[in-house]
């Protein structure tokens, strides 16, 4: 490993095993390439992370480590300074399926980012983190994504989703051993590994698969035994205390539509019981937060309205089916399941009334507002 101009320990893992550099940035790991697919560093707070014009590269496939022998080295550079105040942008569920929808993606969403990056951009560093479903069972637009996410101005880090994964195969671990192509290998050849973390300020971020995949489109939402002990190793380097964000494709604590949620959100939850814990996920494509607890969340919101400036307090959250999203998806595909979201609100303003503004506020008291003239 090369640092630039100082030394540190870092950790470095197979998806399976780990160990952590000398002072010389020197690192050994015997892998059963059969099992495991990368090499990974998790960055140290103190470093740059790494990309390749904004998509992150932590991590150095097998094959190439085996091809190359010893001279296996990631590069490190010192940061010039810290990165305490950053900003995390999580994006869920683009789900691509056709040309048309990457050129929505492009001309809508990454429209909204670039001015986003833009307006955020003086504050400090900011962290791009997709959280799964990149695309619908279209792998081949993997690198259209890829090249989209490029020179945004942000390190962009990815999860995977049901929808990013070979629908012809199994996922690796449900494969024969030694099988040349699994669920996976279209996804590994663009973003690299599943499971990963980095450290940026006093944050330690974590992504995870949480998809137990078995092909034809089939999967159970859960984190497989060995996936839990890979957590367990990683969180080993991390002091309890620490804030820990945590990305994941399906949820784990939902109580709308709950049968989307991993069926060991128990074993995660004692994992994470030292730590004060973030957790960013989609799937269900509606994002209801909870306090699990006091040091675990998936983040709360709340939406109220005003009538013509006069506070009227929290919107009445209901569960239907979105009418807007009916019509925009029957307007391309047609015969759109109507499946009902529990992520609507509404609200009863006067007779004389002549505005309403909503106004969304994140956990963080962060507050979105927009005026809808009547």
């Amino acid at each position: 490993m090369r640092w630039g101009s100082v030394s540190r320990v870092v950790v470095v893992n197979d998806g399976l095993h780990f160990t952590t550099t000398d002072e010389q940035g020197r690192w050994t790991l015997t892998s059963d390439t059969c099992q495991s697919k990368f090499v990974a560093i998790s960055t140290p707070a103190d470093y740059e992370l790494n990309n390749d014009h904004g998509l992150a590269r932590f991590y150095i496939p097998i094959a190439k480590t085996v091809k190359s022998g010893s001279n296996n080295d990631f590069v490190l550079r010192k940061r010039k300074k810290g990165a305490d105040r950053f900003t995390y942008i999580a994006i869920s569920d683009l789900q691509m399926r056709n040309e048309k929808e990457v050129e929505r993606w492009k001309s809508e969403t990454l429209k909204d980012l670039s001015h986003t990056v833009g307006s955020l951009r003086s504050r400090g560093e900011i962290i791009g983190m997709t959280l799964g479903d990149l695309v619908f069972d279209t792998p081949d637009l993997f690198p259209t994504y890829a090249a989209s996410c490029q020179n945004l101005g942000l390190t962009m880090f990815q999860t995977i989703g049901n929808h990013d994964l070979d629908k012809r195969y199994q996922d690796l671990h449900n494969m024969r051993w030694g099988t040349p192509v699994y669920a996976e290998q279209n996804y590994f050849r663009f973003f690299g590994p599943t499971d990963y973390s980095f450290n940026i300020g006093k944050i330690h971020v974590v992504t995870l698969k949480n998809i137990n995949y078995v092909g034809h489109k089939k999967y159970i939402e859960a984190i497989t035994d060995e996936q839990l002990a890979w957590l367990e190793k990683d969180l080993s380097y991390v002091p309890k205390g620490s804030t820990v964000f945590l990305n994941m494709h399906a949820a784990a604590w939902n109580t709308v539509q709950g049968d989307g949620n991993i069926r060991n959100a128990a074993e995660l939850k004692q994992l994470l019981k030292d730590y004060r814990v973030h957790v960013f996920c989609g799937h269900t494509h509606f994002y209801e937060n909870i306090v699990v607890n006091g040091h675990l969340y998936q983040h709360n919101i709340t939406v109220t309205w005003q009538e013509d400036g006069v506070d009227k307090g929290a919107m009445e959250q209901f569960t239907a089916t979105d009418e807007m999203y009916i019509r925009m998806e029957n307007a391309i595909y047609r015969d759109v399941d109507e499946e009902p979201t529990g992520h609507l609100f509404r609200c009863k303003p006067g007779k004389k009334a002549k505005s309403i503004t909503v106004t969304f506020t994140n956990r963080f008291g962060e507050k979105y507002m927009q005026e809808i003239k009547l």
